[in-house]
């Protein structure tokens, strides 16, 4: 996953983004593309936003929704590693025990 520092995403031209009372809200589509990520698990609300001079109601997300659903994923894609492993290892086990059991006795 590619670090993120909000005061850059910020200043970053190519996202666009709008500001609520003091929280930046940050096109969804824009970070999408900018973190090369899903982001399909993020929150989101609609907001009206000024892109290339024309007023549109798009998909936005604060700097917190983003940081909040990244952390989620890191923690389920945890967990199915660790279970994979567990797996890989239950499953080597039984191979080797199925291998030196031998249910035919073939003579040639």
């Amino acid at each position: 996953m590619r670090p993120l520092k909000e005061k850059l995403l910020i200043k970053d031209a190519t996202i666009n983004k709008v500001q609520y009372d003091k929280e930046w809200f940050f096109n969804l589509e824009d970070m999408i593309y900018y973190l090369k990520e899903d982001l399909s698990e993020v929150e989101f609300v609609r907001l009206p936003m000024l892109i290339d001079g024309e007023l549109e109601v798009v998909k936005c997300c604060s700097f917190e929704d983003i940081m909040r659903a990244r952390k989620e994923f890191k923690e389920k894609e945890e967990k199915l590693i660790s279970s994979f492993v567990l797996s890989i290892t239950q499953f080597s086990f039984f191979f080797n025990d199925v291998t030196n059991f031998s249910i035919f006795n073939f003579t040639f």
